[in-house]
């Protein structure tokens, strides 16, 4: 490890719009009970009060702030920090989540020989906590096939990663066509060199879950999907490239039952035929049902 009087982790904070978040997600970094970090801090262009509000902390020497023309996504604003950082591992955090006292502790701990540290997040909306965390797990070596078939098991504010390791992999795709799903870009980039990857069941943060943000249900978020996944499937052999577009298209069917669309059904019953994966076509025989009783029989809203 590096001498302590610098900086050991650089945590990266994007924000854009949060004026109503991003206090709580800054007082959650600087209340660690690990203190060799340093807070880059990346306004996208905010509307709001955001920037104005970020004035409080350009006294405490620990935090920088910049702030960019709008960009549209996070993607700019992350590799800003990575950047111009001074840590030799960067902990990404976006400005509506937050984390635990504890969390950078107990990542700096398992720094030695690894690459890729995450863990879990709890949820949170404005009614407070949620029965759900985000979907982490254990990855199955080749992780870069387990990742494209399996899909993706970190979470942007969950996740850390030496610095050297990001700038070999070129930092995140500025693409607009991956904006919401970078991350996911970035982790399977990532282990094509590496799989020093380690996995901490314990939710560390939370994770705030809300309409309108960039990952929400759409079609342009769907569309995403399908370009990150499509990007790699050449790398994997024909029958993983099969079990890779069934898994995307089992998170495409999932939101498009968020947005009513009735083409979902007939994506489940497609991944429960031609899938060679029990789980997922036990996935897809539960959410057959559930599509009908949503889209045929107008029993409300999924509980997400």
């Amino acid at each position: 490890m590096k001498d302590l009087s610098y900086p050991f982790i650089t945590v990266v904070v994007t924000t854009y719009n949060q004026a109503d978040k991003v206090e709580r997600c800054l007082d959650s970094v600087l209340g660690q009970t690990y203190s060799h970090f340093e807070v880059i801090v990346v306004d996208d262009g905010s509307k709001d009060q955001t920037f104005e509000l970020l004035q409080k902390y350009k006294a405490n020497e620990k935090v920088t702030l910049y702030r960019q023309d709008n960009f549209g996504g996070p993607a700019r604003g992350r590799n800003y920090g990575i950047t111009h950082g001074k840590g030799d591992w960067v902990a990404f955090l976006d400005g509506d989540d937050w984390w635990y006292s504890q969390k950078l502790e107990k990542v700096a701990a398992l720094t030695i020989g690894q690459d890729v540290i995450f863990h879990e997040l709890n949820y949170y909306d404005k009614n407070g906590k949620l029965p759900r965390t985000t979907n982490g797990r254990f990855l199955k070596t080749p992780f870069f096939e387990d990742l494209l078939i399996n899909g993706n098991c970190l979470s942007n504010s969950g996740t850390s990663v030496r610095t050297a390791m990001l700038k070999r992999v070129g930092l995140l795709s500025e693409d607009k066509n991956l904006i919401a799903v970078e991350d996911y870009d970035l982790w399977i980039r990532l282990s094509r060199i590496t799989e020093r990857f380690i996995y901490i069941e314990e939710c560390l943060g939370a994770y705030w879950y809300d309409t309108g943000t960039l990952s929400s249900p759409s079609a342009g978020y769907i569309s995403r999907i399908q370009t990150v996944v499509s990007r790699y499937l050449d790398e994997l052999v024909s029958d993983h490239q099969m079990e890779a577009i069934l898994r995307a298209k089992y998170i495409i069917a999932r939101n498009k039952l968020d947005l009513r669309d009735k083409s979902a059904l007939s994506d489940f019953i497609l991944i429960f035929l031609k899938s060679n994966r029990l789980r997922l076509k036990l996935r897809a025989i539960a959410f057959m049902a559930y599509t009908f009783l949503i889209l045929k029989l107008g029993m409300g809203q999924r509980n997400k």
